[in-house]
């Protein structure tokens, strides 16, 4: 078993909480939310089975249309994407799984912690990128991905293929963030880099460009916050190894 399957089958044995994004046409994108399901006698070999939390009715006509998905779920350390059919569904009184098919391959996006502020679990930072002449304050403009992790100086989206389906390295675009208190934030930024995760996301590393007063402020206040909430949740940890 390769070292990247080493870390699917932790997740399995951890009942990790992950997510199916399924297209549904256009820009619709569905989704349902489950965990993994451990299985201490390996009788999974055809697939994994995961509980449904999120999302019962979407997870039932992909289970019949036996549709390829993207899976995806976090680690302490990183993010790991992959394209999985969904095999199968089962339904109980008080439980409703599916069977997604063994991946052949999974990518992973690091989380750097130290560098950049990640984007802490259950939180979801919106953003859409585009050329800068899309650049207005257009409200029915789709919201393409989610930051991933953003430091002062830059950040990493996760966004649909199409919504940048050719980012070149040095590409200037502007990228807008949806803040939590429902404000959009809009930034020059110019592509670092990017990769291909699933079928249904890349993801996009940009740097920032010259920041006015105002957004350079926004963007400060937006990592410290993000760091807080991080530092709130590791303290009961913190707290309870001393103990």
């Amino acid at each position: 078993m390769g070292a990247y399957h080493e870390v699917l089958e932790q997740a399995v044995a951890a009942r990790r909480i992950g997510m199916i994004l399924a297209s549904r046409g256009g820009d619709d994108r569905g989704r349902v939310h489950f965990s993994f399901i451990p299985d201490p006698q390996h009788e999974q070999r055809q697939g994994i089975w995961v509980r449904v939390l999120e999302g019962g009715c979407l997870a039932g006509e992909l289970a019949r249309a036996r549709a390829v998905v993207e899976v995806s779920f976090k680690t302490d350390a990183q993010g790991v994407f992959f394209d999985s059919p969904v095999l199968a569904e089962k339904r109980g009184w008080f439980s409703h799984r599916v069977l997604l098919g063994r991946p052949e391959q999974l990518n992973m996006v690091e989380r750097r912690g130290e560098s950049r502020e990640p984007v802490p679990d259950g939180m979801e930072l919106r953003a859409r990128i585009g050329p800068p002449a899309e650049r207005s304050d257009d409200s029915s403009a789709k919201l393409t991905g989610v930051i991933w992790d953003i430091s002062t100086g830059g950040a990493l989206l996760v966004c649909a293929p199409d919504a940048l389906p050719r980012p070149q390295e040095g590409q200037p675009l502007v990228l807008t963030m949806v803040l939590f208190d429902g404000t959009e934030l809009a930034v020059p930024v110019r592509v670092c880099n990017c990769q291909r995760l699933s079928i249904s996301s890349q993801r996009v590393g940009v740097q920032f460009g010259e920041l006015d007063a105002s957004a350079a402020k926004a963007v400060e206040r937006l990592v410290d916050d993000l760091r807080s909430v991080r530092i709130r949740r590791m303290l009961p940890l913190a707290l309870r190894r001393r103990n």
